[in-house]
């Protein structure tokens, strides 16, 4: 389950690969983002058992909490979704930093 939804982070960032990114900065460092996508991910396995309407109302909500916890904005989130679906190599760095912060809460 877990691997699947992990799967599921890596389609969002396949699928804003497309959009072009307008700034060389990223407009949410890595550390942040790899602790946002995370959280994003066990909110998702939190939830997984619920209705997909109703998931995807709670989620909507808990995200926007959760952007509100690390100072960030809806736009700010998602110019950084695609900021790192751009960049392969920094993609490639988030997932691996999401995997291990994931496989090391699974080995406590």
């Amino acid at each position: 389950m877990k691997i699947q939804v992990l799967y599921f982070l890596i389609l969002i960032f396949t699928y804003f690969s497309c959009k072009q990114n307008e700034t060389n900065a990223p407009p949410v460092n890595e550390a942040t983002m790899v602790a946002i996508m995370t959280e994003v991910y066990y909110m998702d396995v939190h939830f997984n058992s619920l209705n997909s309407h109703i998931k995807d109302s709670i989620l909507y909500v808990k995200i926007n909490v959760l952007l509100n916890k690390y100072g960030i904005n809806k736009e700010q989130f998602e110019k950084a979704k695609v900021y790192y679906s751009q960049d392969e190599k920094a993609q490639l760095r988030l997932e691996e930093g999401i995997k291990k912060v994931v496989e090391s809460a699974s080995v406590q």
